[in-house]
């Protein structure tokens, strides 16, 4: 069986929402959880503005290497992590594995993108202006995904806010 807090900040923390996991197959326990109310989200997201300027001035290399070093964590462990996943929603092994797996795929390919800015120039009506599209980061958001596939949608959160920008603290600075 399996407990689990919040991880925020690095640490494991305690609430007083704790659930049960049942197997749907079996009505097994399978373990509990913390359910995160709005104070620990605010909790998060504090924490999160806190360590994110040293997370923008981390180079961009080693950014990536943080991307492909989760990405090849997930793939060790993906048996594993399936295991566990089939056990709390009832989904088949080989999907588990297969959604486990494409979460380190997304993982790499926002690693890849490191490099990219992804600054867009757009025709306007009239030619001597031109329009330039800059995306920048929101800054330190929480993100709620739905039960159905929730290690690749949480990949498709987390991967590209940790994905490397080079002009991110140039846009800070302004």
């Amino acid at each position: 069986m399996r407990d689990r807090g919040l991880f925020i900040g690095g640490r494991e923390l305690d609430g007083s929402d704790r659930r049960e996991i049942r197997n749907p197959a079996t009505g097994e326990l399978v373990g509990t959880f913390v359910c995160a109310g709005p104070d620990d989200i605010d909790h998060a997201v504090r924490v999160g503005q806190q360590a994110q300027p040293a997370w923008a001035s981390t180079p961009v290399d080693e950014r990536a290497a943080v991307l492909r070093r989760a990405a090849d964590l997930i793939d060790r462990d993906a048996d594993a992590i399936g295991e566990l996943l089939t056990r709390e929603q009832g989904k088949p092994h080989p999907d588990s594995v297969k959604e486990i797996r494409f979460g380190a795929e997304v993982f790499r390919y926002y690693a890849g993108l490191a490099h990219v800015l992804a600054d867009e120039t757009r025709a306007t009506s009239r030619p001597e202006f031109s329009s330039v599209v800059r995306h920048a980061p929101l800054g330190v958001v929480a993100g709620i995904v739905p039960w159905n596939y929730p290690v690749d949608l949480w990949c498709w959160k987390v991967a590209p806010a940790l994905r490397s920008e080079e002009h991110t603290s140039e846009l800070q600075s302004r």
